[in-house]
């Protein structure tokens, strides 16, 4: 399935509530129950090897001798069965406890725990034969294994099942605010971050819904896309990764009318200024995307202004730290800037990337700085042939003195969040 309706999830998270008040109560009253058994147990094997009362006897015995002797019965108790179904419970406690706290702790890092949940549960039961009636316990540990598997892989499962919704909501897009009415796809992420998918052509005023038939094809066509960007990220320094989460907002994957577009590029980032200030990434796949799908380069190309765009949050990010509106605008930045203008083949002259970078890196530091992250990760990026489209940065052929290059630059920014140490001198 392309993916999940409201209605679905909505009844699955009903469930799920249902099912963990009385599940939570049965948790917590098992612990009890085994303990209450185990302390019967242990006086009742305490009795073992005791005397039966009024057993006593005496009994007589003939051989060579006549004799009499006194005779008692003793309790002899074998429960080593009792034991071992307790140790079972037990066991079995442990393990369910165990999955609800995996799966808690997991939910920590993602947005709308309830409804990433009820996505893996969904998952879960479309595995099931028809018929087939298994405990909400075992559907529940089925979960927990389940995310387990998913985070290894990069959560690809979660990026790939969308919930489709109507309703309302608002957006910055390219420097506008938009408001969109209509059907559309909601991702979830380990991120936090929100990613909606208007499905309909959208106008600067208006829009066009997409008709029934069309929902499917579109749906798959934005999850494609959104799956590859989601695997780069994984590429991405653990300073870049903590930008995103605290910076990054929305992302909004749209289908423009090419006819009204804005007359604005087709990715764009636009920031609220604030103490509580969030990044929004737009990106526009009209041209590029549904345009062309099976054209490597071109996708290649719109992954990669994915990771541009992602590279203008990070400049916020670490301006905020510095000080400045960008990280971009601060001392350090403008000297390597200058400096990168003398170098003799960085600024190619075109927008086409023959040499190192391309013309539109230097329109100003802030694009320069994002183009800069896109090159940094160059040969990670996915295309439709998969990793390695590229095999080494063009950074790495600017050189400064000592053989000091841009990529070294970058790499200091991108995981240490400066530029400190390095030699500029050209």
């Amino acid at each position: 399935m392309a993916y999940i309706n409201r209605s679905e999830l909505d009844s699955s998270i009903q469930e799920i509530k249902q099912q963990c008040a009385s599940y939570q109560s049965f948790l917590s009253d098992i612990s009890d129950k085994v303990s209450q058994l185990n302390y019967s147990y242990a006086n009742f094997v305490a009795y073992d090897g005791c005397d039966v009362a009024g057993s006593l006897r005496e009994i007589e015995g003939t051989s060579l001798f006549v004799f009499k002797k006194k005779k008692v019965d003793r309790i002899v108790i074998s429960s080593s069965d009792i034991e071992s179904y307790c140790n079972r419970i037990l066991y079995e406690k442990e393990e369910l406890d165990n999955a609800l706290a995996y799966i808690l702790q997991q939910l920590d890092s993602m947005t709308e725990s309830l409804e990433v949940i009820a996505i893996y549960l969904l998952q879960v039961e479309s595995c099931l034969e028809d018929g087939t009636s298994v405990s909400f316990a075992d559907r529940l540990k089925s979960v927990s294994q389940l995310m387990k598997d998913d985070k290894e892989n990069g959560y690809e499962f979660l990026h790939s099942m969308p919930v489709l919704e109507e309703g309302e909501f608002g957006f910055n897009s390219f420097n506008q605010v938009f408001n969109y009415s209509g059907k559309y796809l909601r991702y979830f992420n380990e991120y936090g971050i929100d990613v909606f998918a208007p499905l309909a052509k959208i106008g600067d005023i208006n829009f066009t819904s997409y008709a029934d038939n069309e929902i499917e094809q579109y749906s798959e066509l934005y999850t494609r896309y959104y799956v590859d960007i989601m695997k780069c990220q994984e590429k991405f320094t653990d300073l870049h990764k903590a930008a995103l989460r605290e910076q990054l907002g929305t992302i909004i994957l749209e289908d423009s009318d090419s006819s009204n577009n804005r007359g604005a590029s087709n990715v764009g980032f636009t920031t609220s200024f604030g103490e509580n200030e969030k990044c929004t990434i737009n990106m526009n796949m009209q041209d590029w995307y549904f345009s062309d799908l099976n054209n490597a380069d071109m996708y290649g190309l719109l992954v990669d202004s994915y990771t541009h765009e992602a590279g203008h949050v990070l400049d916020r990010y670490l301006g905020k730290q510095s000080g400045t509106l960008f990280y971009s605008d601060g001392s350090g930045y403008s000297k390597y800037y200058s400096s990168l203008q003398q170098v003799p083949g960085a600024n190619t002259g075109d927008d086409v990337g023959t040499g190192a970078l391309c013309d539109y890196a230097f329109d100003s530091p802030q694009e320069n700085f994002a183009e800069s992250v896109t090159e940094y990760y160059e040969n990670y990026m996915p295309n439709a042939n998969g990793y390695g489209h590229y095999s080494v940065s063009d950074l790495e052929t600017i050189e400064f003195k000592d053989n000091v290059t841009s990529y070294d630059v970058f790499d200091s920014i991108l995981r240490n969040g400066n530029m400190d140490g390095i030699d500029l001198s050209s």
